[in-house]
This record gives structure tokens, sequence and C-alpha cells, in this order.
């Protein structure tokens, strides 16, 4: 009984250790991974505050030796998928490219009212995100100065 019982004891002893070893191991794995993943969130939550820009507008216009309200906000500034600006025609409702394979968020175009009387600019960006064109619409109303 004795020869029998003891290669029994050794068996499950030696499968207990073996899976004390494994679970050591999966712990020390997942810690690894954990850590990895804590660092990857503290360089994305630093990259988004990097990527900040501050706007800062007016509310009224400036005027000499009076106390001005100025608007601030912040807005990300991250490169983004390539896309293409447009202006839209108020008229016609064509669009027009005005630039083109831009990935800055932020742009500049030239722009001439048509009339005195335009108050509107339309526009429109298109990108190409997993083969899918991708619109996004944008609008100004203003005054035209004489």
């Amino acid at each position: 009984m004795k020869k029998i019982l003891f290669p029994i004891l050794f068996l499950i002893l030696f499968s207990c250790n073996n899976k004390d070893e494994k679970l050591v191991a999966e712990i020390a794995e997942l810690k690894a991974k954990n850590k990895k993943l804590e660092e990857t969130l503290d360089y994305r939550k630093s990259k988004e505050i990097e990527n900040l820009q501050m706007l800062l507008e007016p509310k009224t216009k400036i005027k000499f030796r009076n106390g001005n309200k100025i608007s601030g906000s912040f807005t990300r500034f991250e490169k983004i998928p390539e896309y293409n600006l447009y202006v839209i025609d108020n008229i016609t409702k064509q669009k027009t490219l005005v630039a083109k394979n831009l990935t800055e968020p932020n742009f500049n175009f030239d722009f001439k009212p048509k009339t005195e009387k335009d108050s509107l600019l339309r526009v429109i960006t298109e990108m190409k995100i997993d083969g899918k064109t991708i619109e996004m619409f944008g609008r100004l109303d203003f005054v035209v100065e004489k």
C-alpha cells in the first residue's frame, strides 16, 4: 500500500507545484502587460495635452482704453486623415476645390464675396477613411463691409 500511496502523493504534489509555477508566470505576464497599458495611457494623455491649441476671439471690436471681452477655447490640433476642401456656391450649389491633400486641422483659403449682399459662406471637406468618403460641412455667416 505504501508503494502505491507514495507515487500518488508525489504526482499530486508535482502537479500542484507545476500549476503554481504556471500561475506565477501568468501573473508576471499580466503585470507586465498592465504596466505597458499604463505607460501607453500616460503617453496618450500627455499627447492630448500637447495637441491642444488655444483660440482667442474678441466678443466685440477691440476699443482703445476700454475693457474688452475676449472669449477663449481649446481645440485639438492633431494631424487628421488627408482631406480636400471645397467652397459651395450659394446659387448653383456647385463645389469648387480651394485646397487639396490637407492633413492639418487648421487651414486658410482666399474667399471673395460675389456680391455686396452675400452673407453666407458654405464649405465642405471630403476625406476618405477605410474606402468610404466622409463629408463634413461648415458655415460662416458674415456681413460684407462696403
